[in-house]
């Protein structure tokens, strides 16, 4: 038998296909079982940077929320630099807007490479899911889904599952 070194050979030219696995939505709660959500759990380079980029945005605009509000604690009492700390708070929802649609849009993605195109799901899909779940107090549900989808993700590029 002829060996074949991996590593000469290895291709450089043939792209890496996408990598699709299945989260049940069952495995959060029995009653959704069946209720499927296909995860890119190989994306690219340049989206998993996109992805870095997001969660740095998201850790500044956490830092400016809970400055505002210990401002706004200790100022508002005493009137001063209200105005300011307004606008500061305008700017920073402003800011949260955006990295949420930047979010939005990074799921839609993961969320959407799946064979069946009735599967695939848009920024404003995710929006309404992510919002809505909010509005019906199951945060919870919106926490699983996006964790189970970074776990995948990470099981995925750390070599914990094969395809």
């Amino acid at each position: 038998m002829n060996k074949m070194n991996f590593i000469k050979n290895y291709d450089l030219e043939t792209p890496v296909p996408k990598i699709i696995k299945t989260l049940d939505m069952g495995d959060y709660e029995e009653g959704r079982r069946g209720q499927t959500l296909d995860v890119w759990v190989n994306p690219s380079r340049m989206l998993l940077d996109d992805w870095i980029g997001i969660q740095a945005e998201t850790g500044k605009i956490v830092i400016a929320v809970n400055d505002i509000a210990t401002r706004l604690k200790s100022n508002t009492k005493r009137g001063r630099h209200k105005k300011k700390l307004e606008v500061i708070e305008a700017e920073t929802r402003a800011m949260a807007d955006e990295c949420n649609l930047a979010q939005y849009t990074w799921y839609s993605k993961i969320w959407s490479q799946g064979d069946d195109i009735e599967t695939h799901v848009s920024p404003a899909d995710v929006t309404r899911f992510a919002e809505g779940a909010l509005l019906k107090d199951e945060l919870p549900l919106w926490k699983w889904v996006t964790n189970q989808t970074q776990a995948m993700i990470m099981a995925h590029l750390e070599g914990l599952e094969k395809n």
